[in-house]
């Protein structure tokens, strides 16, 4: 059995340490294409203009390096991650399977448990995009990724994976607030508009910046709040701390709170389960409707 346990977090470990990893190492991979033309059929590596691109050493780090590490680890970690979800999709809320891959479908509908690798995806494209768009003209790219956005948030909002909706919302918002800072970017480096309208225009960036930061901010504190409640409601529930917080008990915020609580419960039924029988161990298996079954085993 202590095998076993270590086996899944020695997979969990592993399954974490790739994905952190995984946007970091693709994007220095993608900087080995991010070539400035000068004219002259000649173009220099941005990241060192010493390196003239598609000649010597960078041909040689590029096929030998660059390109089988976007192949092998920007498209083929989340392609494996994917077909490792796909092949465990009738048992994902089986104990043994939420240890080891939960990383990347806790918080998603059963329905969207792949979610996590198309937002990889995603920011692979996007990174794709970056690189080999910056010959185009500043505009075109500004209308390649405002558009690109513009797909992103619609293919998010038809299936809104999440369980929460906050989060399916502030997902939105995350992309929605970029769209609109490149969109108003366009105006922004146009040469006929005048000093008092690109003011306005970087006014209003900061200002949708700002205001997306304090939302996120202010559901964050919220989940906390709710985390403190429900450890120590002893303390939330004194005298001292209503006449400290007073919006704490404001009938507004309990019925916020009362939502909060029933979606983090959907999605922590396992963990209820399991502090109060930590017998039942890899025997059970939790279904969404939250009845206990047992497996043959």
């Amino acid at each position: 059995r202590e095998r076993v346990k270590a086996v899944n977090y020695f997979v969990l470990t592993n399954v974490v340490v790739l994905f952190l990893l995984h946007p970091v190492i693709t994007r220095r991979a993608f900087t080995m294409f991010n070539c400035h033309d000068i004219g002259l059929s000649r173009a220099f590596l941005r990241s060192d203009y010493s390196i003239e691109c598609w000649t010597g050493e960078h041909q040689i780090w590029t096929f030998n390096f660059a390109v089988p590490v976007l192949l092998f680890w920007g498209a083929g970690i989340p392609t494996v991650g994917l077909l490792v979800l796909i092949k465990n999709r009738s048992h994902l809320q089986r104990i043994e399977t939420k240890i080891r891959y939960g990383f990347l479908y806790n918080g998603y509908k059963h329905s969207s448990f792949y979610w996590e690798l198309i937002i990889v995806y995603r920011k692979v494209l996007l990174g794709a995009l970056t690189v080999f768009s910056s010959q185009w003209d500043r505009q075109v790219q500004a209308l390649v990724a405002t558009g690109f956005i513009l797909v992103s948030v619609s293919i998010h909002e038809n299936q809104k994976p999440f369980i929460r909706k906050e989060l399916n919302s502030m997902e939105s918002l995350s992309m929605i607030v970029p769209g609109v800072t490149v969109y108003c970017g366009l105006y922004y480096i146009s040469d006929s508009m005048s000093s008092a309208g690109k003011l306005m225009l970087f006014f209003l960036i900061a200002l949708v910046n700002m205001a997306f930061v304090a939302l996120w901010l202010l559901r964050a504190l919220r989940d906390v709040r709710l985390y403190l409640k429900k450890k120590f409601p002893a303390f939330f529930s004194s005298s001292t701390m209503k006449s400290i917080l007073p919006s704490i008990d404001s009938p507004r915020s309990e019925e916020m709170d009362s939502d909060l609580e029933q979606e983090h419960d959907q999605d922590s039924t396992q963990d209820h389960i399991l502090s109060k029988h930590p017998a039942l161990g890899a025997k059970t298996l939790i279904v969404p409707k939250g009845r206990l079954l047992f497996n043959r085993r």
